[in-house]
């Protein structure tokens, strides 16, 4: 027998499955909930009030945010009660979808999540340097925030490419930063630089 597990609404459980989403190369991950009640028979009638709930999130799984978010319903009188289940789900999904398409197409933007630590330079010289402007400023990075300012600084970077890409864009401007870097360690989603 397979046991039920509730993800939805549980924190721990959707970041484990945004994690698992996130290995095996997902864009984005719809988690949600649907609950079907019997409200009941309709007097004088062999007909059966069937109600539907759905609600569901939407991530973007590299940025970890997410994109759509709702709720919706639907009733159906049916006989058959797997009939009448799945008309219900059927009538909310059709409620929902133009919401989902709409908050989706608001939000989403495909782009990579990287995080960027950068050992040996002081938070004074990293700002006096404007190494976080200089990163906002290649092309194809979307949004740059800053995490840790203390050693290593760390950013958080949102990039239409991976940690590859962006090293390579960082390596040819390197005479921007006003210091040389090797690197630590390069991977999709992090990049670590050592000040030379």
């Amino acid at each position: 027998t397979g046991k039920s597990v509730t993800i939805y609404g549980n924190q721990t459980l959707e970041t484990e499955v945004l994690s698992t989403a996130s290995e095996m190369g997902a864009q984005i991950l719809l988690v949600g909930q649907t609950q079907v009640t019997n409200a009941g028979e309709i007097e004088n009638s062999e007909l059966k009030s069937y109600q539907a709930v759905i609600r569901f999130k939407i991530y973007d799984v590299n940025t970890k945010r997410i994109i759509a978010a709702d709720n919706a319903s639907g009733a159906v009188l049916h006989v058959n009660p797997d009939t009448g289940i799945q008309e219900a789900i059927q009538k909310a999904v059709e409620k929902i979808y133009p919401k989902i398409r709409e908050q989706i197409s608001i939000k989403w933007k495909p782009g990579n999540l990287i995080l960027l630590k950068i050992e040996g330079i002081s938070y004074d010289d990293y700002v006096d340097k404007d190494i976080k402007g200089l990163i906002r400023g290649i092309k194809g990075v979307n949004r740059v925030s800053e995490v840790n300012v203390n050693q290593p600084i760390v950013l958080e970077i949102e990039a239409l490419y991976n940690g590859n890409n962006l090293y390579q864009k960082m390596r040819e401007r390197k005479t921007d930063f006003g210091f040389d870097f090797s690197q630590k360690e390069i991977k999709s989603s992090l990049i670590h630089i050592i000040k030379k």
